[in-house]
């Protein structure tokens, strides 16, 4: 085979930048359209596993559903209120920006403008309290009695059907799955547009 002109380099590679694009678009689309379906598979049948599966039954690979996150439902200033009465030392005052510069500082500002000074949960402790809650199922135990406190709602969250891929064998698993499109195994599964991959040998028609 003799070497490639600079001419057939760059159709080459125009042709495979066109591909990718129309691949990656396609992809995408199939991405979308696929995840309520696994969505309603996780709702109906609690199942976060599906098989990948040539037309012959064959297992090439597995998509793990993504398990939704909690919901919590907890009025604005609950958290807030809650550390004041039980956890002091998790509220810190901070000025707030929509009230004064950032070049003011808390102790000037408290005469002049206290309604510019707010409390609010550190952000790393809300972090770690909500997490606490999430676990609790919406509980927090004071820090001082360890008496328990219900301050939030917690709920299963709805499954988007969002996915992954899951196990070690995607060389493998993207290998066949090419030998098999490339073979025309997978006509009627796997098209967009006009384009058809043919078997080797073949040509694609006009």
């Amino acid at each position: 085979m003799s070497p490639m002109s600079a001419r057939e380099h760059a159709l080459r590679i125009a042709t495979l930048e066109a591909l990718k694009e129309a691949v990656n678009t396609e992809y995408e689309k199939a991405r979308a359209e696929a995840e309520p379906v696994f969505a309603a598979k996780y709702a109906d049948e609690g199942n976060d596993r599906q098989a990948v599966l040539l037309p012959s039954g064959e297992k090439v690979g597995q998509i793990t559903i993504k398990a939704p996150a909690p919901a919590v439902d907890m009025p604005a200033d609950a958290l807030l209120d809650w550390c004041l009465e039980h956890f002091e030392a998790a509220v810190e005052e901070y000025i707030d920006p929509a009230a004064v510069n950032s070049a003011d500082v808390i102790a000037a500002v408290r005469d002049k403008l206290p309604d510019a000074i707010k409390a609010r949960v550190r952000p790393a402790t809300a972090k770690a309290l909500t997490e606490e809650i999430l676990k609790g199922k919406g509980l927090l135990a004071d820090r001082r009695t360890g008496e328990a406190e219900q301050v939030a709602t917690v709920t299963a969250g709805q499954s988007t059907g969002a996915f992954a891929f899951t196990g070690a064998n995607s060389g493998e698993r993207r290998a066949r799955l090419m030998a098999a499109l490339l073979a025309g195994e997978l006509r009627g599964v796997v098209g967009f547009g006009p384009l058809a991959l043919p078997a080797g040998g073949e040509s694609v028609a006009a």
